[in-house]
């Protein structure tokens, strides 16, 4: 219970209770403290009884060659497993940053996102929202969508060219907007138009770059204006071609997304703001939002924050890898420690010698520290291919690395 606090924000978990009462989190729990237990009996007695009783209690056994073999191995495992996870945090720091720093496709940058008003005095006209939005000289854009970037686009279709048969139309994901939201997002119309009309334009489609190739069509004039099927039994035009962006988090491969278009019936509100200051014009459309639809709280998140939060179990992960690789190189440092202040100890007449005899403080270095350079190469040699295995199959689960 003391420690809890701690622990939550290296492994966040919802509270103390939720954690503890969890089978799965019980069964670990539990399997780690007999593990231990076992190891902490067993470890000791094979050890000891594998030498000499009345010299292990009288203090002589750490003296001796045997014990001093002994150090040096547990030294070299120490060493080992440090080795092992600073190889392992710096994978899963280097990822996390290579997928926060690539390009998406689209500026996710001063955009905010209002959930739509849900009690029922809240059916509304979005164009009277967008139309009072849109008279602040601070908001450049608005758009409507019932799926935000960051989040797994939930209806799933299947396309294909007029003449396709069922069984080979190829799947997509499909969204639903309405107004600017190609500018809203930054996104980049590579061919053709937006759409001008929700309500005129609901027989035609946009899609990316990635479902076009999907289509085996590589020439957009063999696709734009024309009509493609969407789950075989409905015709769409396509008037635009985007090019791909990350619509969920590099944790996932681009898919084919299709646009459609519709007056109403959207999840989320997209505003992009012109300048900094950010606080002032979340007032200004608070107070539009709540005049509009009284009563419906007012929830919104920035899309940036949104999207970096799709990382956040890689963030906790690399918390926890910094945390124990903190106390693991700790234990190693004091065990280099105490083996370089017992050999010293054992060999301080030798130095004694080796200085009367004429050698400098640089050479009698060298000569204990030579041991050290050995058991350190020999835990590098043991930890990384290990390290470099686990790295390879842990990168594996992520397209883009």
């Amino acid at each position: 219970f003391i420690s809890f606090p701690l622990v939550n924000q290296i492994l966040p978990a919802t509270n103390l209770t939720t954690l503890l009462l969890s089978f799965k989190s019980l069964i670990i729990l539990l399997s780690v403290i007999i593990f231990g237990s076992l190891v902490a009996a067993i470890y000791p007695a094979l050890i000891l009884s594998s030498y000499n009783p009345a010299k292990v209690l009288k203090g002589s056994f750490k003296s001796t060659k045997s014990g001093i073999k002994l150090r040096k191995v547990l030294i070299v495992l120490q060493c080992a497993v440090s080795i092992f996870l600073i190889t392992g945090l710096f994978t899963v720091l280097s990822q996390i940053k290579y997928m926060q720093g690539q390009e998406l496709g689209m500026d996710t940058n001063k955009v905010v996102v209002i959930s739509r008003p849900t009690l029922n005095n809240s059916m509304l006209s979005i164009d009277v929202l967008r139309k009072q939005l849109l008279l602040n000289s601070e908001i450049n854009s608005f758009a409507a969508s019932n799926s935000v970037p960051g989040r797994e686009i939930r209806w799933e279709n299947q396309i294909g060219l007029l003449g396709t048969d069922e069984a080979e139309l190829k799947p997509s994901k499909s969204i639903f907007i309405r107004d600017e939201m190609i500018e809203t997002l930054g996104l980049k119309l590579i061919y053709g138009r937006e759409f001008v009309n929700s309500t005129s334009d609901t027989v035609s489609v946009i899609i990316n770059e990635f479902a076009m190739k999907s289509l085996g069509i590589t020439d957009p004039d063999q696709i734009l204006n024309q009509e493609i099927f969407i789950n075989s039994n409905t015709r769409r035009r396509v008037v635009g071609i985007i090019e791909d962006y990350h619509h969920e988090s590099l944790k996932e491969e681009i898919k084919p997304v299709v646009m459609l278009t519709r007056p109403s019936g959207f999840d989320y509100f997209i505003i992009k703001l012109k300048n900094n200051d950010i606080q002032n014009q979340l007032e200004d459309i608070q107070s539009v939002y709540n005049s509009l639809y009284p009563n419906n709280p007012f929830n919104f998140f920035f899309l940036d924050d949104h999207f970096n939060q799709s990382y956040q179990t890689e963030i906790n992960f690399s918390k926890a890898f910094s945390f124990f690789s903190g106390i693991a190189i700790l234990i190693s440092l004091m065990g280099l420690y105490g083996l370089a202040s017992f050999i010293t100890n054992q060999r301080k007449k030798e130095i004694g010698i080796r200085k009367v005899v004429g050698a400098s403080s640089m050479n009698v270095l060298t000569k204990l520290g030579g041991e050290f350079i050995v058991l350190i190469v020999c835990s590098f040699l043991i930890s990384c291919p290990i390290a470099l295995y686990w790295s390879n199959n842990w990168l594996l689960s992520f397209p883009y690395r």
